[in-house]
């Protein structure tokens, strides 16, 4: 793998695991959060914005980090979008 290949991977890597600041803030973190909720709604289908108040009342997230950790739980497979637009999880 090319050396600036490696380093790009370092700094994303940072993105998901912070070292500078709390790990309250990581995408893993919340990412934990975003799935115990869709867990506890039992499999049913939640709107963008339900889900975003159901997260935030249990942790403060802001709406650019929920955000970006759906895309990254996307990417993951462990969630996606009805016909509905609706967030189902995956498993």
């Amino acid at each position: 793998m090319p050396l600036c290949a490696v380093k790009y991977l370092k700094n994303q890597s940072n993105m998901l695991l912070p070292k500078d600041t709390n790990p309250i803030n990581s995408i893993y973190f919340n990412g934990g959060n975003i799935l115990n909720t869709l867990i506890s709604i039992r499999g049913k289908r939640i709107d963008f914005f339900k889900l975003y108040e159901k997260v935030k009342s249990s942790n403060e997230i802001s709406l650019q980090t929920y955000i970006l950790t759906l895309d990254w739980l996307y990417l993951l497979g462990s969630i996606k979008l009805d016909d509905n637009g609706k967030i189902v999880k995956c498993f």
